[in-house]
């Protein structure tokens, strides 16, 4: 063979620097995806269906990449909701499509088990008897190690049930007021409702039709789009499909078709306490639908009445110009008729001394229809004033505008001084008045109707001002009605801003373990309570012990300039477990505080303007194993000013939250609360750590991503994991480490793990990979028992078994529910588990089980922890590290799988990540072939046979016999476990040896030197009396460079293909044998005769030739060359073979021994 060079790369690579030499790199993980049916296979339309995706992956050398959760829904069905855990984006799940489409944004690892509920209902209108098969796909960005892209899973179907009509008649009068009765020659309201009770289970109608029967004598005033005929008002619905009346409804909801009408009752027909009934009834073509809805009641007297409302903005001491600004509110909504001389007193305030009204604004009101003017009344205002102290309803008026008009004086009217009350006289000069009517309204905008000047108001602050209004009018009994004084208080005050907070959650209100929260604090500086900006404000955000801090993302102002605040984030506040937010402005930014883009907080200190907003975003995230529940997020709001005012609850600052050192200061304080929902996860690790730092954990040369050895995964104690893989010598130590946790807020039940140890050729645990390559090349030895490696974990009281079977049987790591061992996805298994095995190196297996049987059960956020002792045997192949070509792991993996508790349901089976052991220790092999060399040409050709059975000895530089061989039944035979050296291989007594016998050695193309040439001629060149037939001396370097792929036959194949190092196996010494061959003997002899001696011109002449064979053995191929002389010309030949004239030649064929052949050629002289 030829001598190879070392490649750089080698150069100066030591017995610290090796590494296993690579399998086959693997594909993406292996996904399992199941559609479930959770409730009744039997569904209404409207009803809901709800399915559950339950998936895993399982992975030997990566994850599962990126994944897609598709669901075509059938056309019968629409989705209503889809709860994903943490981590996935909800693309589509709404009934405007047809598609649910669900992403997972981070990969899908190895190990990962989740469930995701969907939630779809029936479309209304499904036939019944309708059956429903839905299947959704599972889709990664590229096929998995099973060579699927997507996997399709199939629910039971779903029968569509039966239906039945479900609609009410409702009806109720809706002015005037329940409390109320009506009053003849006054408009009444009535409000009639068809409904369906809810979309499930109901029926669309066709030609629905209302009638509505009134006492005869009552007029319509209005008829809500009714056919009036006699004494009934007739409404024609046409079709009422539900799919139309319940777009974007709940259907378990009562949803109407509702309709309005007013009649008018007149009192010469309908006297006061006159009983009326009013009836609904409902038709359609499918029949009657009832029952019908009645109305009795009787006929009252006219109660008139004017409702009141009053405010007035505090006002900042020492200012003039508009000062106090008071409004008023009034309408007619609570009265049953028309309001006779409906008349507003305004007392305005005479202390404390300094309070001066200086305007007073018509402002506006509407004018609502009456029976007469039912394109609206004609309502106006007499204003007037007086300067009489006392009551305010007995004073004497001086008017300042008559009969005015809505808003006909928008720039206010000036007052007198020494001005005491205002008297506002409303009535209607339509056809039905001078009576407002009922259903006005006076400043609906809330608007300001009074000033007055504060500036002369004395201290101390703040002085309270009291403003009132009271209503009067006439009632039925022509006595004097009155509504009742409204009041308000106010201040003049010193500068006092006035806060009013909202918190909300911007992204739902359901939350699972590791989802994100988006809050927004909208923090309001009310417009009528402040008098005085907010100086250097401070909002703070106590996070309850659930959520974790995850970023400021905005901050802005309703308007103006503000500066945006530092953020300082504060874990653990006070002890409490909780985070605090502090948000604030100031001269000093606080130390350690960040603004919006995470950049140092900088001096930002400003007045948060009156009548402004600001809003500030933040996102948490929830923390793991956060439990089922509702949990409060209490913000507040500080300000330096000495006294400020809260619109929501005002708190006392005990703990200090705003940071200035005081622990009295007032707070306003808002709190909101949000929901953790169920989520039932489980995920695992594997870890491996050999000799470690001695033979430090290196990259895996064949796998992504590619690492450096010093960002190798390490848990801190030398374990690592994928992409890296461990090193230990032969017949070293190592350990198996095995991480399993509940990530999840809800207790597991029933855990179980299987792993199968590492052997060449063996595939995935569960299920889901089990046909896949682990490309494990040689075995590792389990030296004892597991053993649990923390209190916790031992508090489980994990059941431990073993198995020494090469196919044991492992039923719950299915891909599917059924799990029993009488009928489970194993074939063809061994159930030989046990706890107690006889010998640790025999067990190929191990399961570990944690039942958690009983309550805490297994809690969110424990961990189980395991180690598994284990040896790298000595003929473990060797590895060279960084080196793809030679890598010799053994891979590990394990599956498991677990309950949930609360409810049983059955998470599916993950595999994780497999793990990788090398030994890095060079050991050689050498050897190749004894084959019979049937051409003795000292090559071993296609098709020659090895030689079984042959005795062969390994001899070192001092012709010491240091290992002794037989060849296989192929002929091969093969040294290992060799130390750097010289050696050469012997075949003593070649002659003696009952495998070689009638067998000499090749003596033709013999190589000396067994790896200076080719590989597969006979190297077998010297005849010792005591060692044999040996060899030519092979040198094993220090550093691997022993000859690559060497051909055992010249057809080329490859030899030296298996996981032992190519550059450290030697298969190039062969020897060849013949057997002396029987040369075979063949005498040909040949004669030739005419039959004429003379001839004339035109005659005949018949030659005649004969070969004769006298020879011991058969000719073969026999042919003779007879050219035909000049002067002839050819006519004919007979006998034995062919004869070609013109060539001559006589072809013949095979002669046997003593056996003759004859010509005779006839020819004419010419």
């Amino acid at each position: 063979m030829r001598k190879q060079s070392i490649p750089a790369a080698w150069l100066g690579v030591g017995a610290s620097a090796l590494l296993l030499m690579a399998s086959p790199s693997q594909a993406t993980g292996t996904q399992t995806f199941t559609k479930e049916l959770l409730t009744p296979t039997t569904a209404k339309p409207g009803e809901t269906v709800n399915y559950r995706f339950r998936l895993a992956c399982s992975s030997l050398t990566s994850d599962c990449g990126t994944l897609v959760i598709e669901d075509n829904l059938p056309p019968e069905l629409e989705a209503v909701n889809c709860a994903v855990p943490s981590g996935f984006t909800v693309v589509s799940c709404s009934a405007a499509s047809s598609l649910i489409k669900v992403t997972k944004d981070t990969p899908f690892n190895g190990g990962d088990s989740f469930n995701i509920d969907v939630a779809t209902r029936v479309k209304l209108g499904t036939a019944q008897g309708t059956a429903l098969a839905n299947t959704a796909t599972a889709v990664i960005t590229a096929p998995d190690e099973a060579g699927n892209a997507s996997v399709p899973s199939t629910a039971n179907t779903v029968t569509v049930g039966a239906t039945a009509p479900n609609w009410t008649l409702k009806k109720a009068r809706v002015s005037p007021a329940t409390n109320l009765k009506p009053a003849p020659d006054t408009d009444v309201g009535y409000q009639v409702d068809f409904c369906s009770n809810s979309a499930v289970g109901n029926v669309s109608l066709s030609g629905v039709s209302l009638k509505d029967a009134f006492p005869a004598g009552a007029v319509v005033v209005n008829n809500g789009g009714a056919t009036v005929s006699g004494s009934e008002l007739v409404w024609t619905l046409g079709n009422q499909d539900l799919a139309t009346l319940y777009t974007g409804k709940d259907y378990n909801t009562e949803v109407c078709v509702t309709k309005a009408y007013t009649l008018r009752y007149p009192v010469a027909t309908f006297p006061i306490g006159t009983s009326i009934t009013n009836t609904l009834s409902a038709n359609a073509n499918e029949g009657a639908i009832g029952p019908n809805a009645t109305i009795t009641e009787d006929i009252g007297e006219p109660t008139p009445g004017v409702g009141l409302y009053k405010w007035a903005k505090d006002v900042l001491a020492g200012s003039s110009s508009a000062g106090f600004n008071w409004g008023i509110r009034a309408d007619t909504y609570g009265s049953n008729a028309p309001v006779p001389n409906l008349t507003l007193y305004d007392t305005l305030p005479v202390t404390p001394t300094g309070i001066v009204p200086t305007k007073v604004y018509v402002n506006e009101w509407n004018s609502p229809p009456t029976t007469n003017a039912p394109s609206g009344s004609n309502v106006v205002l007499t204003l007037g004033y007086s300067t009489d102290a006392g009551d305010c309803k007995a004073a004497n008026y001086t008017a300042l505008v008559t009969d005015a008009a809505s808003n006909s004086n928008p720039d206010g009217l000036d007052l007198p001084a020494g001005v005491t009350c205002l008297r506002w006289q409303f009535k209607d000069l339509g056809p039905d008045g001078p009576a407002v009517p009922r259903g006005w309204q006076f400043n609906p905008y809330w608007a300001g109707i009074v000033t007055a000047d504060t500036s002369a108001v004395a201290g101390p602050y703040p002085v309270a001002v009291k403003n009132c209004v009271v209503g009067s009018f006439t009632k039925f009994d022509n006595s004097t009605g009155l509504s009742g004084e409204m009041c308000d208080d106010s201040f003049v005050e010193e500068a006092t801003p006035a806060m009013q907070m909202y918190k909300d959650v911007m992204n739902g209100s359901s939350f699972r373990p590791d989802d994100t929260v988006e809050f927004r604090l909208h923090v309001e500086h009310v417009w009528d309570d402040s008098t005085g900006t907010a100086h250097n404000p401070v909002v703070t955000d106590l996070l309850p012990a659930t959520l974790d801090f995850d970023s400021f993302t905005a901050f802005s102002l309703a308007w103006g300039e503000f500066p945006e605040p530092n953020l300082e984030v504060i874990p653990d506040y006070k002890g409490t477990g909780r985070t605090l937010l502090r948000f604030s402005w100031s001269d000093t930014p606080p130390a350690g505080s960040v603004r919006k883009d995470g950049s140092a907080g900088i001096a930002n200190a400003g007045d948060f303007p009156l009548e402004n907003w600001m809003r500030i975003g933040f996102t948490t995230k929830v923390k793991p194993g956060t439990g089922v529940g509702t949990y409060t997020n209490d913000a507040a709001f500080f300000v330096d000013n000495a006294r400020f005012t809260c619109r929501n609850t005002v708190g006392v600052d005990a703990n200090d939250l705003d940071g200035d050192g005081s622990s009295s200061d007032a707070s306003c304080d808002r709190s909101i609360g949000f929901n953790v929902t169920s989520a039932a996860i489980v995920s695992a690790e594997k870890w491996v750590k050999g000799e470690f730092p001695t033979y430090p954990n290196v990259d895996d040369p064949l796998t992504n991503p590619v690492v450096t050895n010093e960002q190798c995964p390490n848990d801190g104690d030398g374990y690592t994991r994928f992409p890296c893989v461990a090193q230990v010598k032969h017949a070293g130590a190592f350990d198996y480490k095995l991480i399993v946790s509940n990530k999840g807020n809800e207790p597991l039940t029933n855990y179980i793990l299987y792993d199968v140890l590492p052997v060449k050729g063996d595939t995935g645990v569960g299920q889901p990979v089990s046909t896949l390559q682990r490309g494990s090349l040689w075995r590792p030895v389990l030296t004892g028992a597991i053993t649990p490696a923390d209190a916790y974990t031992t508090s489980a009281g994990a059941v431990f078994e073993y198995s020494s079977a090469a196919n044991p049987c492992r039923p719950e790591v299915s891909s599917t529910a059924t799990e029993t061992p009488a009928n489970h996805w194993q074939a063809d298994c061994t159930d030989d588990w046990t706890a107690a095995p006889a010998d640790f190196s025999t067990v190929t297996a191990f399961r570990i089980k944690a039942a958690f049987a009983a309550a805490p059960y297994w809690e969110p956020l424990k961990n189980l922890t395991f180690n598994v002792p284990m040896l790298a045997p000595l003929d473990a192949p060797p590895s060279i590290v960084g080196n793809s070509k030679y890598f010799s792991p053994a891979w590990n993996s394990m599956a498991h799988r677990v309950t949930q508790q609360s409810n049983s349901q059955r998470l599916d089976t993950a595999e994780p990540r497999q793990v990788g052991i090398i030994v890095p220790t060079i050991k050689y092999r050498l050897g190749n072939l004894v084959w019979k060399d049937d051409n003795h040409n000292g090559i071993a050709d296609v098709g020659e046979a090895g030689i079984a059975n042959v005795d062969v000895n390994l001899i070192d530089s001092t012709n010491a016999v240091i290992a002794t061989t037989k060849t296989d039944a192929n002929g091969h035979y093969i040294f290992e476990g060799l130390a750097a050296g010289k050696y050469r291989v012997a075949i003593p007594t070649p002659m003696a040896q009952a495998a070689l016998a009638g067998l000499n050695s090749s003596t033709v193309g013999e190589e000396a030197t067994p790896d200076t040439n080719v590989d597969n001629n006979d190297n077998g060149v010297t005849t010792d009396a005591t060692l044999g037939l040996v060899s030519g001396e092979v040198t094993l370097e220090d550093v691997p460079a022993e000859p690559e792929n060497e051909a055992l036959r010249t057809d080329n194949s490859d030899d030296d293909g298996d996981a032992w190092p190519d550059i450290a196996s030697n298969k190039s010494v062969d020897f060849g044998f013949f057997v002396a061959p029987n040369v075979p003997k063949a005498d040909l002899s040949l004669t030739k005769a005419a039959d004429k001696t003379s001839v004339k011109r035109g005659e005949t002449v018949v030659y005649t030739l004969t070969v004769t064979n006298g020879g011991a053995d058969n000719a073969t191929s026999v042919a003779v060359t007879d050219k035909l002389p000049t002067g002839v010309t050819y006519v004919s030949s007979t006998g034995d073979g062919t004869y070609d004239h013109t060539s001559g030649l006589w072809t013949i064929g095979d002669v046997a021994n003593g056996v003759s052949k004859s010509l005779a050629i006839t020819v004419t002289v010419n």
